[in-house]
């Protein structure tokens, strides 16, 4: 302010350095982006996909699941909506692969791949 009124008193014209808009503009939005057309986006899969998938995979042999070891039964008590206790029995079991099945399939994939020439038992 102080060099305005500076210029004003030794006759320099101030209205030139106004800006040209009397009201300051509106800040501009950018547009949204839209999505389709040829642009696919990645969907995940859904929990019932995914266990069909793994039904899929345990049938034809991909994945082994092993053999359930040491199951356990235990009972526990609930509380009905009534106010009545429950006895509830579940099983707890583990699931164990043979150590000879992980074998035999080792050698399968090493005989595949070229790793083991000769596997008979006369060495």
């Amino acid at each position: 302010m102080v060099v305005k009124e500076f210029l004003r008193k030794n006759g320099v014209n101030v209205e030139m350095f106004k800006p040209f808009r009397r009201n300051s503009p509106l800040p501009r939005r950018q547009l949204k982006k839209t999505f389709g057309g040829e642009i696919t986006t990645p969907v995940p899969r859904t929990s019932a996909a995914i266990r069909e998938t793994l039904r899929k995979k345990i049938a034809n042999g991909e994945y082994r699941l092993g053999e359930i070891v040491a199951p356990k039964t235990y009972q526990k008590l609930t509380l009905d909506s009534d106010g009545t206790l429950k006895k509830e029995c579940f099983t707890v079991s583990g699931r164990k692969i043979p150590l000879l099945e992980i074998r035999k399939n080792l050698l399968a994939e090493h005989e595949e791949m070229g790793l083991v020439r000769d596997h008979s038992e006369a060495h």
